[in-house]
């Protein structure tokens, strides 16, 4: 049985350490074992092949030995992700043993490629919300979009939200610029007139004024005057003059 195997040759070590030249142990290993131990494996298959090839031979050899999975998704099966989680929790639910699951994983691998691809829950967007700085080197951090998979009606974040008992995901605004969080720049204007919004513009605009030191005393004229504004240049410019207060 995948992964069984090793579990027992392991057990079998912890129980028998000379037999692995392990002669002198300072702590009692197979008490080690017996009380603290748990038994863990990944795997990409869906959750309906999981007994006939693992759990009932699992449960049997290792009747008080907990295990879960580290590593769980059908990414290549081309499978509904939603019923296959809440199948595996289902599972998890009816025997103690079965502690749970990790879902595999949280960011599409890129650096990895080939068949590495179909696993991840969000990919990377096209705009750069922030920028970081390791070893010298200047990075972009990339906004986050759904993965969408074509046997489900669901984004996969979603399918797996639900599959735990949470509410669907809201992901429609992942990649769109954020009016309290873009730079203070000409780039953060651009990226906020262009999601075409006068609330936006409005923030912006009033998280400028506050960032010079300034404050809006007029709400209604500062969204009146951010609506027209024509760029940052121009605001910084007002701003300087005293023209925005």
């Amino acid at each position: 049985k995948p992964a069984l195997n090793q579990m027992v040759e392991l057990r079998r070590a912890m129980t028998y350490p000379s037999l692995y030249g392990y002669y002198k142990p300072k702590h009692d290993l197979k008490a080690v074992y017996e009380t603290r131990f748990t038994n863990s494996f990944n795997t990409a298959n869906p959750s309906t092949e999981l007994n006939d090839l693992f759990f009932n031979a699992y449960y049997e050899e290792f009747p008080t030995v907990p295990v879960f999975i580290g590593e769980f998704h059908a990414a290549q099966r081309g499978i509904d992700q939603g019923p296959d989680v809440s199948n595996i929790l289902q599972m998890a639910g009816s025997n103690p043993l079965f502690l749970g699951i990790n879902f595999f994983e949280f960011q599409v691998r890129y650096d990895k490629g080939g068949t590495e691809l179909a696993f991840g829950i969000f990919g990377l967007g096209d705009r750069s919300v922030s920028k970081l700085s390791i070893a010298g080197n200047t990075y972009d951090a990339w906004c986050l979009e759904p993965v969408e998979v074509e046997a489900s009606a669901q984004s996969l974040p979603s399918s797996v939200a639900i599959a735990f008992g949470a509410q669907a995901f809201a992901s429609g605004e992942l990649c769109q610029p954020d009016a309290d969080k873009v730079p203070l720049t000409a780039a953060g204007f651009a990226d906020i007139v262009a999601m075409g919004t006068e609330a936006s513009r409005a923030t912006f605009v009033t998280r400028v004024v506050r960032h010079a030191g300034g404050t809006v005393v007029n709400a209604a004229g500062l969204a009146a005057y951010a609506r027209t504004l024509g760029s940052f240049a121009t605001l910084e410019a007002a701003i300087a003059a005293g023209g925005a207060s």
